[in-house]
């Protein structure tokens, strides 16, 4: 069996760091904003630990270049280390992966606290700290409409209803997203092919702070502990789909306006008209995102 995974732009923010030279403005402690400018060159280590719970953690380590270099230089001789209540979970490199990865794994939800250490010889060093926050509970994705057509194939554009309770006395942050699996026969290798493809997500509620053809975001701002309910629908043209999902990711502050500002970035490449974006960055002393996040993902059928 083959699985093809189309899903890259999750790491949208790896094509920024790879490729755009940058000029850091430090606004405060542990934050960082980024601002593209293609003609000041240095060399940082740009990091990506998005780390989730239920998941092997692991970490991207690059070396920033110039926006007309098309080379991604993974860093492979960095030494990682997550420190939780004075204890050291350090982290090693796997060739295959190209990524780094516990040592010895560990429970990511059994410690709130971390600090992620990225440390090299030629770069220097980098790090953040983050907070685990409470998870969502009682999540329910309803569909509104059929998810079957009268030929009993997928209904690709199916509007669901997403409700789910928000933890109390945090600031919390979600993303939400539709994604579609198929599979077919590829009769030259005799193989069946497998691939998940992202679905058009559309809300009109006004919960929505920013939301793109494949992604709603939305914060608990107004609605702390209370049950948030939003209605939306996928749309796909995936005709070999069998199956839907509906991806929430809970994610912290950090994580959150990483990503919204990458977003904002990818739309804006298009239009010479908006104003230039800063991409959010919390590494001192170097680039990119470190965030902690769970994610629920619910299935049709």
């Amino acid at each position: 069996m083959k699985i093809i995974l189309n899903r890259s732009y999750f790491n949208l923010f790896l094509i920024f760091f790879f490729f755009a030279s940058v000029h850091i403005q430090c606004t405060n402690g542990f934050e960082n904003v980024i601002e593209i400018n293609e003609d000041v060159f240095e060399e940082k280590i740009a990091v990506t630990a998005q780390l989730y719970v239920d998941s092997l953690p692991s970490i991207t380590i690059s070396k920033n270049i110039n926006i007309s270099n098309n080379n991604f230089p993974i860093i492979e001789d960095a030494a990682v280390n997550l420190i939780s209540n004075n204890e050291s979970y350090p982290f090693e490199f796997n060739d295959q992966a190209l990524r780094y990865e516990p040592v010895i794994p560990f429970d990511l939800e059994l410690l709130k606290n971390y600090e992620l250490q990225v440390n090299h010889s030629t770069l220097g060093n980098t790090s953040a700290r983050q907070q685990l926050l409470s998870s969502p509970t009682e999540i329910e994705v309803i569909p509104s409409t059929s998810i079957f057509n009268s030929d009993s194939s997928l209904n690709l554009s199916t509007e669901f209803t997403l409700s789910f309770k928000d933890p109390k006395n945090e600031e919390n942050f979600y993303i939400i997203e539709g994604e579609s699996i198929g599979k077919r026969l590829d009769f030259d290798l005799n193989d069946t092919i497998y691939d998940r493809r992202l679905m058009g997500v559309k809300s009109s509620s006004n919960l929505v702070e920013f939301k793109t053809l494949w992604r709603i975001y939305l914060r608990d701002e107004h609605l702390d502990g209370e049950t948030i309910t939003i209605p939306f629908y996928c749309l796909s043209v995936h005709n070999t789909a069998y199956q839907m999902k509906v991806n929430l990711t809970s994610t912290t502050r950090e994580g959150y306006l990483h990503e919204l500002s990458i977003t904002k970035y990818q739309e804006s490449l298009d239009n010479p008209f908006v104003e230039p974006v800063i991409i959010f960055s919390n590494m001192e002393g170097g680039l990119g995102v470190f965030s902690l996040n769970s994610l629920s993902t619910f299935s049709f059928p």
